[in-house]
């Protein structure tokens, strides 16, 4: 019988702890003095061990969801110890919940720097005749938007039309907002490369994938 070659190593050191933000509710369990509150917070990811954290905003955060930190794990101690970093909202909230999905998946979606919205075309904003040269006219179709009302990003449209030979002619038209961001300021590389970070295809609410000017109902007619 041929015996089986096990490959066998040893850890040398460590040269970055994967620690990342971690969403976590709040749980005072002793208080100090000043109103200084030693507390454990309680990850959302029940892989990870309570995280003890010192604040003095123990009535603000109780029954929270907030976002924690881990500094360090003494090997003397049963709970890594950490820092509060801010609030996403109470538990049980739709949005504060929403949120904790995307820190626990680690989806960036913090807005835009000035930098970034820098890049983009100045308002009021009007088509040029590149812009009609460019594109099919379909100005004297009536096209009907699918889109709720207050919707920002107009993007998903229909139409239906008798052609002259008795035919019917059905249009459907989704546009990808990534497609109206490279039309209108594709040619920023810096920018490009935030876009391309905050790519993703969790559709848990509406993130600022697009920046606000970009989601004008103008620019995607």
């Amino acid at each position: 019988m041929q015996s089986h070659v096990i490959i066998l190593g040893r850890v040398v050191g460590i040269l970055k702890r994967n620690w990342r933000a971690y969403a976590a509710t709040f749980e005072a369990r002793a208080t100090a003095s000043a109103g200084t509150v030693a507390a454990l917070v309680v990850p959302v990811d029940r892989r990870i061990p309570r995280i003890r954290i010192v604040t003095r905003q123990a009535a603000a955060l109780a029954n929270q969801r907030i976002v924690v930190n881990i500094d360090k794990w003494d090997k003397t101690s049963k709970y890594p110890q950490g820092h509060y970093v801010r609030t996403l909202g109470p538990v049980g909230d739709r949005a504060a919940e929403s949120d904790v999905l995307l820190v626990e998946h680690d989806i960036p979606h913090s807005p835009f720097s000035p930098s970034v919205l820098a890049c983009l075309p100045t308002m009021p904003w009007a088509p040029t005749e590149a812009d009609y040269a460019a594109r099919a006219d379909f100005r004297s179709v009536n096209i009907c938007s699918i889109d709720p009302p207050g919707c920002t990003d107009i993007d998903d449209a229909l139409h239906c039309r008798r052609l002259e030979n008795g035919n019917f002619e059905c249009g459907v038209r989704i546009l990808p907002s990534i497609l109206c961001y490279y039309y209108y300021c594709g040619n920023y590389e810096y920018l490009n490369m935030q876009i391309l970070q905050m790519l993703h295809g969790l559709y848990v609410q509406a993130l600022p994938l697009m920046m606000k000017l970009l989601e004008d109902p103008l620019l995607y007619i």
